[in-house]
């Protein structure tokens, strides 16, 4: 227990540091976001369930609203992809309309790049899940909950190293490592997400405040010497 605490608190650090590299910055506000379709704007692509709207938001007057039915993804390309060694920090809020929430629906944050990647996403249970496993991301059995999922923003972030065998997720106040299989060494683009278990019925969220930043050391060196330790302790079990 005590090391798992020591784990969480070794990552907090990276949210610390004094100096990044802001890779994408997203606040959907005017006048580089107008009210429409999110795919096209600044860069991003994406389905049609992702709008840009201007009466809701967490900070602003605008935010993308995801309303519809399907597993849909919305994501601007880092260009070029990133290959440095310093920390990779995301972050997007997630507000889950509590009117059309179904326990089913799951929104969150998903990394891709080379071999993939890694994601964290939240359903309006409270359930989070977290997994270089794409399925795993609206099917698994989760990592972890959260209270009160709904008719709130949630802030939702992950952490990682490319080339690290480990990942900090984060929703709310829950925080987990996550392993990852280390093969991960570029970074094409960070998405929002949203997907469904065995009910694919309607639903709403909104997403606001999207960042994604290299953080500098010696943030980077704590995740790798944190995935040098998970590796070692899964050798010794």
């Amino acid at each position: 227990m005590k090391k798992s605490l020591l784990v969480v608190a070794a990552f907090a650090a990276l949210s610390v540091s004094a100096t990044a590299q802001v890779l994408i910055a997203s606040s959907f506000e005017a006048p580089t976001f107008t009210t429409g379709a999110l795919a096209g704007q600044d860069g991003w692509q994406g389905n049609a369930n992702y709008t840009v709207v201007n009466n809701f938001a967490k900070t602003g007057t605008q935010s993308v609203r995801w309303l519809g039915t399907g597993g849909t993804y919305g994501w601007k390309a880092l260009t070029p992809a990133y290959t440095g060694t310093n920390a990779v920090v995301s972050k997007v809020s997630v507000y889950i309309d509590p009117q059309t929430a179904n326990g089913d629906r799951t929104f969150g944050l998903r990394y891709w790049g080379n071999v993939g990647g890694i994601g964290v996403t939240v359903n309006s249970a409270g359930l989070v899940r977290a997994s270089e496993n794409y399925g795993s991301l609206w099917g698994g059995a989760g990592v972890g909950s959260i209270s009160n999922a709904t008719g709130r923003w949630l802030d939702i972030e992950i952490s990682y190293a490319l080339g690290s065998s480990v990942a900090l997720v984060k929703v709310d106040t829950f925080s987990t490592v996550v392993s990852v299989s280390g093969s991960l060494n570029t970074l094409d683009d960070v998405d929002l997400f949203s997907d469904w278990d065995a009910t694919n019925t309607n639903n709403t969220a909104w997403f606001d405040d999207f960042s994604v930043e290299a953080v500098p050391e010696p943030a980077t060196m704590t995740l790798l010497a944190l995935g040098a330790l998970a590796a070692r302790r899964r050798k010794k079990a």
